[in-house]
């Protein structure tokens, strides 16, 4: 009895690769190489000349565009608002708006809010975050600002 001839069999992985290869040997592809960078347009003011940009991260100024991952908010005024089944944050002197995050803080945030007026003022510490072109706000802690109490809301 003859023995049975062996097989080679590559795994999905390795199709995956081979296929990779062979379309980049095929498209002539070369080793990617910086590009110099473009000069800057003639009406552009020189950068000493710019505002120099603040070293600490609060967002205490009104922003335009959205924010980028990871932005500390620090001590922001602003109020709470329910939107449908989410809560979202309004800061004081902004367009913006920013869908927070469920966490223990938002859960003590809504109990607050469902007790009183809806034009509560609260001071905000929490990071930005992004999903699909928007920004939502996980709070780390929020003290409510009323005229007769400031109190604390974080999560033990």
């Amino acid at each position: 009895m003859r023995p049975e001839p062996t097989r080679y069999r590559l795994a999905p992985t390795g199709w995956f690769c081979l296929t990779l290869l062979l379309l980049a040997t095929a498209s002539g592809a070369q080793p990617s190489t910086p590009q110099p960078a473009a000069p800057p347009p003639p009406d552009a003011a020189p950068a000493a000349a710019q505002p120099a940009a603040s070293s600490a991260k609060a967002t205490t100024a009104p922003r335009s565009a959205a924010m980028r991952e990871g932005t500390e908010v620090v001590d922001q005024l602003g109020h709470f608002r329910k939107s449908g089944d989410r809560i979202v944050f309004f800061p004081a002197g902004s367009a913006d708006r920013w869908t927070v995050l469920e966490n223990l803080n938002l859960q003590r945030i809504v109990r607050a809010i469902s007790n009183s007026a809806p034009s509560l003022e609260w001071r905000v510490t929490g990071t930005i975050t992004e999903y699909r072109g928007g920004n939502y706000l996980y709070v780390r802690s929020a003290v409510l600002r009323t005229a007769n109490e400031s109190r604390e809301i974080t999560a033990p």
